[in-house]
């Protein structure tokens, strides 16, 4: 094992990288203390304040370019009306609110549907399935909230979905069952984030097909309904090549090449961990050559 002293080193931070859900936090501790801060996962638009983010860089769009794309792919299929669903964490309405405003002012009748948020389980609401898996009574809670909201869509009647849930909101649950209360499918326009058509067919269709019938010995009867038949994945990009992810890691490639340039010798394992320890050579200093 490394000596004592080694092992407690603990170099000077040069960039922080990535934040999730908390980047907001993340970016302010990183701009207060002049670090860069790179991230490829978050799309708020509080984090283009350069006032309070002045080191953040996303690689990412923001929600509101995701809101003008939606909002065009709308207005150019002809659409007059849409249903904007929502789950109820995290604000939803203020978070979006700008889609909605956004659709109204381009000819579209836009209103929420609010689902509360509820554990996955493959099933429709109050069915075998999902009382085997988290009761009875919650299962009946749930059916009755959901059928009230598919009485509320249909009697809206809009043919253009727009699906803004978040993951707490068991998503994939609810859009099965609006498509098996016959509101996806023929007549029916889905849209939503490009990256949840994955999600479906790698980790919810097996859930659907294996998991419930080894947990059940049944199949859900989601096994015969395709929800993501018609669904539209919309994101906001510089062109038509760009991805959050490539973005962001194609940044790190460009880094890693030059890393000369951009990296002082300690960051590329050329100096002694001890040479950086609390009671060592102070980094920091003017005369370091590391300011």
């Amino acid at each position: 094992p490394a000596p004592a002293d080694e092992r407690l080193s603990i170099p000077p931070a040069r960039v922080a990288l990535g934040g999730y859900k908390f980047s907001t936090g993340i970016g302010l501790v990183a701009s207060s203390l002049g670090l860069p801060n790179m991230g490829f996962k978050e799309s708020t638009n509080l984090l283009s304040n350069k006032k309070e983010y002045p080191t953040y860089v996303r690689t990412k769009p923001t929600m509101k370019a995701t809101f003008t794309a939606l909002t065009a792919v709308a207005t150019k299929l002809g659409y007059t009306k849409a249903s904007v669903l929502v789950c109820d964490v995290r604000d939803p309405v203020s978070s979006y609110g700008p889609l909605v405003d956004l659709l109204v002012a381009s000819g579209v009748d836009a209103r929420f549907t609010m689902f509360e948020a509820t554990e996955y389980t493959a099933w429709p609401a109050g069915s075998y399935g999902d009382v085997r898996m988290i009761g009875e009574e919650r299962a009946r809670a749930k059916k009755e909230l959901w059928d009230n909201n598919i009485r509320s869509l249909k009697s809206f009647n809009a043919h253009m979905m727009i699906e803004a849930m978040e993951r707490e909101c068991a998503m994939l649950d609810i859009m099965h069952y609006l498509a098996y209360n016959g509101l996806a499918g023929g007549g029916y326009v889905w849209m939503g984030w490009p990256w949840n058509y994955p999600v479906y067919t790698i980790e919810y269709v097996f859930a659907i097909t294996l998991l419930s019938q080894s947990l059940y010995g049944a199949f859900s009867p989601y096994v015969h309904n395709i929800c993501f038949d018609g669904y539209i994945g919309v994101g906001a990009a510089v062109d038509q090549s760009s991805n959050e992810y490539t973005e962001f890691w194609e940044l790190m490639k460009f880094v890693g090449e030059n890393q000369d340039q951009f990296f002082p010798d300690w960051l590329q394992g050329r100096v002694s961990p001890s040479e950086f320890t609390a009671t060592g050579r102070d980094w920091a200093s003017p005369d370091s050559g590391n300011t």
